[in-house]
């Protein structure tokens, strides 16, 4: 894996007001994207908070394999139905709210699970370039994410993103409705981690246990929430489809070693390839009636930090 150099960085920075937040900033910019093999497209909304300060928190979220439920005040940028109610809920508790595009100028992924963005190495960019505003606390710069973003989320605990040269680090992770059905092999941390699921999920909670129990055996602060009757969009419709979803390894998950070969759970080999864990079952209902439940679970454990 190698990370970006400062020069491969490009950065627009657009400015506007709006009546929700103090001040919005769209920043656009441009990487090598390790997945993709080729220069890949950004932009992120970052919102101030009403409320004055010297320093402020920030919280960034990352959307899903689909942008269906947010739309950028300018610059076309999308985002979803997560990140809506974390933006508006992160301002109401203070936080600088920065929402990615990690599809800017292409389409949404979708049920081609096989074709996302590396958007661990993106948000890294966005954090470097996020700490150049004084205005940012580094030191308190929290992530979380929504599905394929809960995965993205789970994959800084790859060793990797364990260096010095990371530092500050997030200060808490909170990953929501991750599959979990493809893991990092956990160490010790030095943040706090947090995992949000909903109980009839197509992911089902399951692998998110087993994978907290390995978590919690590296002596790691780790909890998993589970938010009752409802899907992974935290919709009460409960409406099964035919679909992709990386759900196919929950009995027997898949787990990336330190020295970076594939093993299952049960100790058998593992081809690391995500088709491995590709299943068609989706329940799709998308009423979101408990999407803002989620939310709240997300800043309730982020503001145990906040200040810290």
């Amino acid at each position: 894996f190698m990370f970006l150099s400062r020069k491969s960085i490009f950065l627009i920075l657009i400015f506007f007001t709006t009546s929700v937040a103090a001040e919005v900033k769209v920043a656009k910019f441009k990487y090598f994207d390790q997945n993709r093999k080729q220069e890949w497209d950004i932009a992120a909304e970052i919102n101030f908070p009403k409320q004055q300060l010297d320093q402020y928190p920030v919280i960034v979220v990352q959307h899903g394999s689909s942008r269906n439920g947010y739309k950028f005040k300018k610059e076309g940028g999308k985002s979803d139905e997560f990140s809506k109610n974390i933006l508006k809920k992160g301002l109401e508790n203070g936080y600088v709210v920065v929402v990615p595009d990690m599809f800017y100028n292409g389409p949404d992924v979708g049920s081609n699970k096989g074709s996302f963005p590396n958007g661990n190495q993106a948000n890294m960019v966005l954090k470097r370039i996020l700490s150049k505003d004084k205005r940012i606390d580094i030191n308190s710069i929290f992530f979380t994410g929504f599905s394929w973003g809960g995965d993205t989320t789970l994959g800084y605990l790859n060793n990797f993103y364990q260096s010095d040269r990371f530092n500050p680090f997030w200060k808490a992770l909170a990953a929501v409705e991750p599959s979990c059905n493809r893991v990092q092999e956990p160490v010790k941390y030095s943040f706090p981690i947090l995992i949000v699921k909903a109980e009839k999920s197509h992911y089902a909670p399951r692998p998110c246990l087993y994978y907290k129990d390995m978590i919690v055996k590296k002596s790691n602060s780790v909890d998993v929430v589970t938010i009752p009757g409802v899907n992974h969009y935290f919709s009460s419709d409960m409406k099964e489809v035919k679909g992709i979803a990386v759900n196919a390894c929950a009995d027997n998950i898949v787990i990336k070693k330190l020295d970076g070969t594939w093993i299952r759970a049960n100790g058998e080999p593992s081809s690391g390839k995500p088709q491995e864990c590709f299943g068609t079952r989706v329940i799709a209902g998308k009423n979101y009636k408990k999407m803002p439940e989620a939310a709240d679970e997300v800043i309730k454990f982020f503001n145990k930090y906040k200040g810290k």
